[in-house]
């Protein structure tokens, strides 16, 4: 937690979520066929993997419009405090084993 009582976050990401869900799908049904466990088609095999991206794609594209719509850019924080002192490790107000 921070010093004035509030806790930072990141950002969430939808398309991150998808992607790694995606991975993780594509992993199995290899891992099935290498098993033995199911017999799973070549040509299937190799449209996973474009089929993941395309669809974490589109829900970036989708993530990015919402953002937009709502009016805030997408790099700009919605609770970042504006006047922050200067805490820079060259600054004059550092307390070093030579500070005076």
């Amino acid at each position: 937690m921070s010093g004035n009582g509030r806790i930072w976050r990141h950002r969430f990401e939808p398309a991150r979520l998808v992607l790694g869900v995606a991975l993780i799908g594509v992993a199995c049904v290899y891992l099935v066929d290498a098993a033995g466990r199911g017999d799973v088609p070549l040509p299937v095999l190799f449209a996973l993997l474009p089929a993941a991206l395309l669809c974490t794609a589109g829900v970036a594209v989708a993530a990015m419009a919402a953002r937009r719509a709502r009016g805030r850019p997408r790099d700009e924080p919605r609770d970042e405090p504006r006047d922050l002192p200067d805490v820079s490790r060259t600054g004059a107000g550092s307390a070093g084993p030579d500070a005076r």
